[in-house]
């Protein structure tokens, strides 16, 4: 075997153990982020649905308790989103980044093996 493939081996395959000796950390995170920024998404829906009925009983000038019942609901989940976004760990943005590092370097070496890269990773 030349010695570029054999080299080229090893690396995939470190960065096949580095990356699976990752997953365990980064899973359990990785899934409660993923929750918490679906309550997010769900609350923004909300948000955006009660400034368009906002929007046109304020065109109407129509019915000013309502309006204000609307703002108070708009405020109120603006407000929810925040309590959720700061449930987000400070760590998350860095673990991601590392993870998608570590994703990234075996995609590319698997892309690898089925082009005609010639061992050259």
């Amino acid at each position: 075997m030349p010695a570029k493939l054999l080299i080229w081996l090893r690396k995939r395959a470190l960065r096949k153990k580095n990356l699976n000796s990752a997953i365990p950390d980064y899973r359990p995170i990785h899934i409660k982020v993923r929750g918490l920024q679906e309550d997010i998404r769900g609350i923004e829906e909300k948000v955006k649905e009660n400034e368009k009925h906002h929007r046109l009983l304020s065109s109407e000038n129509r019915e000013a308790d309502l309006l204000q019942t609307l703002q108070t609901k708009i405020d109120a989940y603006k407000n929810d989103q925040e309590e959720i976004k700061k449930q987000i760990p400070e760590e998350w943005g860095e673990k991601r980044k590392d993870f998608v590092t570590l994703t990234t370097a075996e995609k590319k070496s698997q892309a690898c093996i089925s082009s005609e890269c010639r061992w050259g990773l």
